[in-house]
């Protein structure tokens, strides 16, 4: 009923990598937005050899992915009997380790048309993540210029990462103003488990952060993202 906004996003698991490559064409040819996978594979990470031809081919389709948690991340999975701790840590460590590996790895280098937007993390731990990626860099102690070439804040200036926000996060202002206006998107997957309801209007109506801002926050960087 409503073509011109409802759009699709397929999802493969990179533990079959011949099969995700297999189902990028055809996700290709029904004409849907984005592919999502995890942010690890079991205990390999984003940048593993198993997964060159699936980053490979979604360069060749220039395929936008989008990077999601996974409640099986290695070690967590089973540091918690309980739901809640595991869900609390498992719900952003694997899309902090997928970032880590998409900035780290010289993947971005190697295929210039990738786009990855990492999704239900929220954002406010974007900042301190980055900056700690760049001091790391910068130490010559970790031997960084064996993988990149420059901080890997630089990736976030070319239009290629993107983080999901929510509309009722405190620190979203903070964030937007010190990462980047440009590199979030308001996850709009309703209903949702996680979601308060409304969060479109509270984002909207937020006056903390500039209307032009929230613009881009609620379709322009999503727009841009999913090439729509």
């Amino acid at each position: 009923k409503g073509p011109d906004r409802l759009q699709a996003v397929g999802v493969v698991s990179l533990q079959d990598g011949a099969g995700a490559v297999k189902e990028l064409g055809r996700l290709r040819d029904l004409g849907v937005r984005a592919v999502m996978i995890n942010g690890t594979t079991g205990a390999k990470r984003h940048d593993h050899p198993d997964h060159e031809v699936f980053f490979a081919e979604a360069n060749r389709l220039k395929m936008p992915i989008a990077v999601h948690f996974s409640l099986q991340f290695p070690v967590v999975d089973q540091l918690f009997e309980h739901h809640f701790p595991n869900r609390v840590l498992a719900g952003i460590l694997p899309i902090m380790a997928g970032l880590t590996s998409v900035l780290c790895s010289g993947l971005l280098d190697r295929y210039e048309n990738l786009k990855f937007a990492f999704l239900e993390g929220g954002i406010s731990w974007v900042p301190a993540h980055v900056e700690r990626m760049d001091d790391h860099f910068e130490n010559p102690r970790y031997g960084a210029t064996d993988l990149i070439s420059h901080p890997p804040s630089d990736y976030l200036k070319d239009g290629r990462i993107f983080f999901g926000c929510e509309g009722n996060e405190s620190f979203l202002g903070r964030v937007v103003n010190d990462v980047g206006e440009d590199l979030f998107i308001f996850s709009s997957d309703y209903p949702h488990a996680d979601r308060t309801e409304g969060t479109a209007k509270i984002l909207r109506d937020r006056t903390d952060i500039p209307l032009s801002v929230r613009s881009k926050l609620l379709e322009q960087n999503a727009r841009r993202f999913y090439s729509i």
